[in-house]
C-alpha cells in the first residue's frame, strides 16, 4: 500500500466511523415530539435503546470477524450501507415499529463499524503518527454521537416537524464516504473461512479470569447510564425541567458522551485498579447528584453532574479495558475487544428493555432512581473484587 493510498483509507474509513455514529444519535433528541405525533409509548422508547444494542451485540459476535476472510473494505461498504438504511427508514418513520426497525439498522451498522473500521483506520494509518491513529480511533466514536445528538437538536429546533433534515444531510454525507471508500485500499488479504467465521464464538481468555468481575462492572454500570440518554434524554428535558425542547436533549446527550474523551486521557495517570476506583467512585457520586439535581430542578446542576459523570466513566472504563487487554496475547485483541463491546452494550440494554416494562407502572422520576440503584448495586461488587484483586496481588508479591 502507498502512502497516498494509505492516507486516502484512513481519511475515509475515519469519516466514515464518525458519521454511521452520528447518523445513530440523530433521532434522539426528537423522541418526544414523535411519541406526540405519533402517539409512541415509553415503552417504545426505551426499546429503541433495546433494538439499537441488539443489533450492535448481533454484528460483533456474529459478524465481527468477517472482515479478516473477505477484506476490510467489503465489509466497511456493507456498513456505510446500512447506516444509509437505517436514516432511508428514520425519514419514513410514522409509528414505533418503524422506528424500532431504523434502530436495530442503525444498531448493526455501528456493531460493525466499531468492529471492522476501527481495524480499518488503525492498519490504514501505518504512514501517520501513532498518536493521530489513537486519537482517532479512540474519539470517533463519541465525536460522532456528540455531532449528531447536537445538529439534530439545532436543526430539529430550528425546523420544527422537519427532522427529516438531519437525517438527508448526514445521507448525503454517507454516500460521499461510500464513494471514497471504493476508492479505499484493503489492508488484508482474501482468505477462506468466511462462512466459519460466521459461526458465534464468544471466549474469555484465561489469564483475564481473575479481573473480568470488576472490568465488567465497570462496563456495565457506565454504558447502563449511555442506554439511559440515548433513551430519555428527550424525556429528561421535558419530564424533569419542563422543556420540549430537542436542542436541550441533544446538549444533555452530548454532555454524557463528549466529555468521555477527557475521562479516557485522564486514566493514563493511575494505575488499571485505581483508573476503576476513582472511575467507579466518582460515577457513583456524579449520578447521585445528578439525582439531587432533578430533585432541585437545577438545569445548571445537573448538566454539570453529568458532565462529572462522563469524564468519570472514561477514567474507569478505560482502565477496565486496558487492565484486560494487557492480559492477552496480541492474536486475541480482537475477540477480548469484541466481548468487552459485547458485555457493555448489553449493560445498556437490558437495564433499556427493563425500564421500558416498569414504565408502564411507575412514573419516569421512579424509572430514574431504578437506574441509580442499579449501579450503586455494581459500583459496590466492582469495589469489592477490586479490593479482591488488590489483596490477591499482595499475597504473589509476597
Amino acid at each position: 500500500m502507498t502512502k497516498r493510498d494509505s492516507i486516502i483509507t484512513f481519511i475515509f474509513s475515519s469519516v466514515s466511523l464518525i458519521l454511521l455514529f452520528a447518523a445513530s444519535a440523530s433521532p434522539i433528541p426528537t423522541y418526544v415530539r414523535l411519541q406526540e405525533r405519533y402517539a409512541i409509548s415509553t415503552t417504545t422508547i426505551s426499546l429503541t435503546a433495546v433494538c439499537y444494542f441488539i443489533g450492535c451485540i448481533i454484528a460483533l459476535v456474529v459478524f465481527a470477524r468477517l472482515s479478516n476472510h473477505v477484506g476490510r473494505k467489503p465489509v466497511a461498504i456493507v456498513t456505510v450501507l446500512l447506516g444509509m438504511a437505517g436514516l432511508a427508514v428514520l425519514m419514513m418513520v410514522n409509528n414505533g415499529i418503524t422506528l424500532l426497525v431504523a434502530r436495530f439498522l442503525q444498531g448493526v451498522s455501528c456493531g460493525l463499524a466499531s468492529s471492522t473500521l476501527s481495524i480499518f483506520i488503525i492498519e490504514s494509518g501505518l504512514h501517520l503518527s501513532e498518536k493521530l491513529v489513537t486519537t482517532v480511533s479512540g474519539s470517533a466514536v463519541l465525536l460522532g454521537l456528540a455531532i449528531g445528538g447536537f445538529l439534530s437538536g439545532v436543526l430539529t429546533q430550528l425546523f420544527a416537524g422537519q427532522s427529516y433534515l438531519t437525517y438527508l444531510i448526514l445521507l448525503i454525507a454517507l454516500v460521499v464516504v461510500l464513494i471514497g471508500l471504493f476508492f479505499s485500499v484493503d489492508t488484508v488479504e482474501k482468505r477462506a473461512g468466511a462462512l466459519k467465521s460466521l459461526k458465534v464464538r464468544v471466549k474469555l481468555p484465561a489469564s483475564t479470569i481473575d479481573m473480568i468481575v470488576g472490568a465488567a462492572g465497570c462496563f456495565i454500570a457506565t454504558w447502563a447510564f449511555g442506554g439511559y440518554f440515548q433513551a430519555f434524554s428527550a424525556m429528561v428535558s421535558k419530564n424533569f425541567f419542563h422543556f420540549n425542547s430537542p436542542l436541550l436533549a441533544a446538549v444533555i446527550l452530548v454532555a454524557y458522551m463528549a466529555p468521555n474523551v477527557i475521562g479516557s486521557n485522564l486514566s493514563s495517570r493511575f494505575t488499571s485498579l485505581q483508573g476503576q476506583r476513582l472511575g467507579i467512585i466518582g460515577f457513583l457520586l456524579a449520578i447521585v447528584l445528578m439525582l439531587v439535581a432533578v430533585m432541585l430542578r437545577n438545569l445548571s446542576l445537573y448538566l454539570l453532574t453529568v458532565i462529572g459523570a462522563s469524564i468519570m466513566q472514561g477514567i474507569a472504563y478505560t482502565s477496565a479495558m486496558n487492565a484486560l487487554l494487557k492480559q492477552v496475547l496480541k492474536s486475541e485483541n480482537s475477540e477480548m475487544l469484541s466481548l468487552i463491546y459485547i458485555i457493555s452494550y448489553a449493560g445498556a440494554g437490558i437495564p433499556s428493555l427493563i425500564a421500558g416494562q416498569v414504565s408502564k407502572f411507575i412514573s419516569f422520576y421512579w424509572v430514574t432512581v431504578g437506574y441509580v440503584i442499579f449501579t450503586a448495586i455494581v459500583a459496590m461488587v466492582v469495589l469489592y473484587d477490586l479490593r479482591k484483586q488488590q489483596r490477591d496481588g499482595l499475597k504473589e508479591g509476597l
